[in-house]
């Protein structure tokens, strides 16, 4: 590295080290602490698939349609938590977050970049009972992950909604921090989620190639929501998304007060629209 960047990227890595990466992450206690007042607390699941380990939670009873939740780059399955405990939800859904492979306790095993390849994972939650209804949230990278498996399975998927999504390969965002996250030894310095996410941003742009047909052999109806307030993925995904699914009956909501994490920031229509999709309907 040229000496002249070592300043920038000793702040860099003291703005990850403290405050910035620190509060999206959640330990042990910080769960603990949380779930003494937002019951019921998910039960934690494992699943080995060949090499890896896959780990999800769940809430709810197995007797209602199953909702998963596929998280961001990075991510984990708590980035759902105010969906997980949600009394309307629940009446209506068994809910179920899963942390991505590579991610937070679905580390064993490595990292995966293809789409296709997370996704065959993921779906091992769910393909082996044919007979039950799967509707799924995508955020962010995992709004593309959310898309194969309903191209994927079409029988099985009933709904899709699918939140600020990475999608569009001409619009992958890079930052002039990027490349230093590629690289060694620098890498090793940065905690191991922020080094998956950096992989799948870099590979990210051909993966999104790879599955751009799916997107029209999607036939469920489909909630598309987008921030324009979003300095993480360009508004314009929303619109590229909406192009290509012309098979399926599907809403895209441009929303001029949000950014990136609608989930959080506006629960309550994420909530509204979970429900009607429940029913087939798209408001």
């Amino acid at each position: 590295m040229p000496k002249k960047f070592l300043p920038v990227f000793l702040s860099f890595l003291l703005l990850f080290g403290t405050g910035c990466f620190r509060r999206f992450r959640m330990s042990e206690k910080d769960l603990n602490l949380y779930y003494k007042s937002h019951s019921p607390r998910p039960e934690s699941h494992f699943l080995t698939i060949g090499k890896h380990k896959l780990h999800w939670v769940q809430t709810g009873p197995d007797s209602l349609p199953l909702l998963v939740m596929i998280h961001g780059a990075p991510g984990a399955w708590y980035g759902y938590k105010n969906l997980l405990s949600d009394p309307n939800l629940l009446s209506k859904y068994t809910l179920v977050s899963v942390d991505r492979p590579g991610y937070n306790l679905s580390q064993k095993g490595g990292k995966v970049l293809s789409i296709e390849a997370q996704g065959e994972l993921i779906s091992q939650l769910f393909r082996s009972d044919t007979s039950r209804s799967v509707f799924l949230l995508g955020r962010s990278y995992g709004a593309p992950i959310a898309a194969y498996l309903a191209a994927r399975f079409p029988r099985q998927i009933k709904g899709l909604m699918l939140v600020a999504p990475a999608a569009d390969p001409e619009l992958e965002k890079f930052w002039w921090f990027s490349p230093l996250v590629q690289y060694p030894p620098i890498r090793w310095f940065f905690p191991s989620p922020i080094r998956t996410a950096s992989s799948e941003k870099y590979s990210h742009k051909q993966e999104l190639k790879n599955v751009q047909p799916c997107w029209g052999q999607i036939t469920c109806p489909t909630h598309i929501l987008q921030g324009v307030k979003d300095l993480i993925v360009d508004p314009a995904n929303s619109c590229y998304v909406d192009s290509l699914m012309v098979s399926a009956p599907r809403l895209n909501r441009l929303l001029p007060l949000n950014g990136h994490l609608i989930t959080v920031e506006n629960p309550g229509l994420v909530k509204q629209l979970l429900l009607g999709l429940r029913k087939g309907e798209l408001e």
